[in-house]
Formats: structure tokens, C-alpha cells, sequence
């Protein structure tokens, strides 16, 4: 069944796309031996209705559909796209005029394309003719406006983690400051050690209250307290 032929009068221009976007994303980075972040999926929900210019529902049928995301409501730039693709088994079921989509599912979403702020959702259909075909032919131009995507409540949470801004934290890549006091209350041998590689350069051993700075060598230079390399 040809589109175009059904509704010969219909661009898509003049299709109207009501969408309700509904993002609860969270996405943390947890350095731990249990990752539970791995069972967060990495989608967005995003539910749309199509319909005609008479405000009719557009046909039932699997669309090709491409989505994009921009960092500005016009122009800007493009952060993440995925076309939705009848010729790859990709494109979107639409059921009287209605259709429900993952985004993120057939091109993953990377955690970095949400720390931009402000983030909107462009919607582009092929020539009506084209519409359901496996050769889309995309002459007609994305829909406008775009979309903004809006925080679920929950997702508020994800700015903080347990209140703390994530500059709160110490990164295994990056060089930390502490300012504030800290305690190491760990009954074990290896409490806390300070390593080059293989080598352990300080250890302390809470289980038998005694700290050890250097390793055993041929040098026998295991503690230092000062150097003076100067006269005098």
C-alpha cells in the first residue's frame, strides 16, 4: 500500500507530531569490584502520534524515521542520531497515527551527550511516497519545532549523588586535594598502602598498629626523614 497514493495531498510539512517525552536517565561512574550501573539502561522513552493535515491519523505501518539530538532548539549542534531504517529491520511501527520508540536502542546514547544542558529531539520523515518504503528518499526537511526534552522527578537526583556535587569526589585519574579530615578504620594488614606499580612504598597495618615506608632491598634505605644535599 503506497502512501502517497492514499493521501496524495499530504506533505509531510504538514503532518502535526504531538510528543510526549517522558526522561528518567541516570548515569553514574562507580569505581567498585560490584558494578550495578551495568543493569542502568541507556535509553530514553519517546512516544509520538502522526497525523494528517485534516487532523486524521496518519496510516498504520512501519515508518523510516531519523532522530537526532541538538543542544540548541535551532541550529547548534548535533550531539547523537539514529535513522529508523524499514530496509534494516529498524523502523518505527506506527498503529493509528500512534508509535513508541527507545531512543538509544538501535545507536547507543553515551553518557557525555547529556552534560550539555539543554537537550531537543528533531523528527524527520521521508517523502510521503517514500514513507514505508526501503528507499527513503529525504527531501522534505525535519519537523519543526524541535522537541526539549524534559527531567523526570526522580532524575533530579542524578545532578547529585547523595546531595554531593560530583566535584565533591576524589578521581582515580586525577590528582585529589583533601581539606577535609580523613580516617582509615580498617582492622587488616593493608589498610592503606601507597604502591609504584609492584612496589610498595608505604603500608599501614592496623591489625598490628605499625607503618612500614619502603620495601626490603639491597640498599637497606627503607626511611628517610630528610636530605640535605647542600653545604652546611
Amino acid at each position: 500500500m503506497v502512501f502517497g497514493r492514499l493521501f496524495p495531498s499530504v506533505s509531510i510539512r504538514s503532518i502535526r507530531l504531538a510528543l510526549f517525552v517522558a526522561t528518567a536517565l541516570c548515569v553514574a561512574f562507580v569505581s567498585h569490584s560490584v558494578s550495578a550501573i551495568d543493569t542502568v539502561p541507556a535509553t530514553v522513552s519517546f512516544q509520538g502520534r502522526l497525523v494528517t493535515s485534516s487532523g486524521a491519523p496518519s496510516p498504520s505501518g512501519t515508518y523510516n524515521m531519523k532522530l537526532s539530538l541538538y543542544d540548541a532548539s535551532s541550529g547548534g549542534t548535533q550531539l547523537w542520531s539514529s535513522d529508523r531504517l524499514v530496509s534494516a529491520g529498524q523502523g518505527v511501527l506506527v498503529q493509528n497515527g500512534l508509535f513508541s520508540v527507545r531512543i538509544g536502542e538501535v545507536n547507543p546514547i553515551t553518557a557525555s551527550v547529556f552534560s550539555s544542558g539543554d537537550l531537543y529531539l528533531e523528527v524527520e520523515l521521508p517523502t510521503p511516497a517514500t514513507a514505508t518504503t526501503s528507499s527513503p528518499v529525504w527531501t522534505e526537511g525535519p519537523m519543526t519545532p524541535r522537541n526539549q526534552l524534559a527531567t523526570s522527578a526522580y532524575a533530579f537526583n542524578s545532578e547529585t549523588l547523595d546531595g554531593l556535587d560530583s566535584a565533591d569526589f576524589a578521581q582515580l585519574t586525577a590528582a585529589n586535594t583533601f581539606t577535609g579530615a580523613t580516617s582509615v578504620n580498617v582492622a587488616s594488614a593493608n589498610a592503606f598502602q601507597v604502591r609504584n606499580g609492584a612496589t610498595n612504598l608505604f603500608n599501614v597495618d592496623t591489625s598490628t598498629s605499625q607503618i612500614a615506608i619502603g620495601a626490603s632491598d639491597t640498599t637497606g634505605l627503607a626511611f628517610v626523614l630528610d636530605t640535605k644535599t647542600s653545604a652546611g
